[in-house]
């Protein structure tokens, strides 16, 4: 994961971007976190969506990597409907291809420790931005008991925990999520 958040801020650097919000979702959390650690320099502001990467201890994960295919689909979900529509379609030889190989990345950066860096936590007091933590009160793959935490050792963190939603807020409540985003990225241009 260091290795992944130093190349992106290599990116960054050689695109010469600037004034970047990060919007990032579990795995992606963890990594838009990993890159912060490092270097916030050229970032306004951290929305993380249910991000894994640091743990309550004693509250386990949910653990996908032993749950068949349809249950890792349904775990992802508060609304079963969202996860009915995705097992009902048939993947091409080409989807199954890309789910895969994602699934082989997964496994390279959440498998051993289980979904966290043990070393992350006690750096995040260096993300000295304005950050907004949303989580679904239903997520059974990051646990709820996760956001207090993250909200805790963030510097400027805002928590806003989502009624019936599952792992995936900014999909199963879309339009919640994104008035609480557009709301805080307002907040932070001002």
């Amino acid at each position: 994961m260091s290795d992944l958040a130093l190349f992106y801020l290599d990116l960054i650097e050689e695109a010469q971007l600037d004034n970047i919000h990060l919007i990032a979702n579990s795995l992606g959390g963890w990594l838009a976190a990993e890159i912060l650690i490092r270097d916030r320099s050229r970032f306004r502001g951290l929305v993380q969506l249910a991000p894994a990467g640091i743990r309550v201890k004693g509250v386990p994960c949910g653990d996908n990597f032993i749950w068949g295919p349809e249950e890792a689909i349904r775990n992802l979900y508060h609304d079963q409907a969202f996860a009915d529509r995705i097992l009902s379609l048939t993947p091409t030889e080409a989807q199954m291809d890309i789910m895969l190989r994602n699934r082989f990345t997964v496994a390279k950066f959440g498998w051993q420790p289980r979904w966290f860096n043990p070393d992350l936590e006690k750096w995040l007091h260096r993300i000295k931005l304005p950050s907004l933590v949303i989580w679904g009160d239903d997520d059974k793959i990051m646990p709820p008991a996760n956001a207090a935490l993250w909200q805790q050792r963030l510097p400027d963190a805002r928590l806003v925990m989502i009624k019936d939603c599952g792992h995936l807020p900014h999909v199963e409540q879309a339009p919640i999520v994104a008035r609480h985003v557009l709301t805080f990225l307002e907040g932070v241009a001002s």
